[in-house]
Parts: C-alpha cells; sequence; structure tokens
C-alpha cells in the first residue's frame, strides 16, 4: 500500500490508494481502493475547465487528442460537422 506516501485519488480524494504497475514512460501507475481510478501522478498541465465552442456550428467541442504541447478538440456534432481546433499547452 503507498497509504505512508499520503497520496490522493484525483476523484475521491481517497488515501486508500495502491501502486498498480508502470505506464510505458515508466512512471508508477497508482488505483484507487474506493472508487477504481487508475491514475499516475504528475506535474503536467491539465485539460482547460472549459471546452471551446464550434466555430461553424455553435456547439460545445470535445477533447479528441491530447499531445505533448497542443489539446485537439473536435465538433460533439461529429460526423456532421466536422470542425476541429487545437489549443496549446
Amino acid at each position: 500500500m503507498a497509504t505512508s506516501d499520503k497520496l490522493k485519488c484525483p476523484v475521491c480524494s481517497s488515501e486508500a490508494v495502491y501502486r498498480y504497475g508502470h505506464i510505458h514512460t515508466g512512471k508508477q501507475r497508482l488505483r484507487c481502493v474506493v472508487c477504481g481510478r487508475q491514475f499516475v501522478l504528475s506535474e503536467k498541465a491539465s485539460p482547460p475547465a472549459s471546452r471551446p465552442v464550434c466555430p461553424s456550428c455553435g456547439a460545445l467541442m470535445h477533447l479528441y487528442r491530447h499531445d505533448k504541447k497542443v489539446l485537439r478538440f473536435r465538433c460533439s456534432g461529429y460526423p456532421e460537422c466536422r470542425t476541429y481546433t487545437s489549443v496549446p499547452l
């Protein structure tokens, strides 16, 4: 158990987490005992709290791809509306 490190689940804030292997880059993967969420601790910027609005149809856009330097969104009306947009991190 990793409770001695005072690790907390990002979803339910429980300290009942344990080590659950590693991701492809070698970082430690953790799993919450309470809610079952799998996560990796990192200091990387999280996705923006608000989603952009599609310039074509006005609908909210969904996060399509998370690259190292850019977040890519696509219209929630896909495939009717095929608008994409990128937001730099």
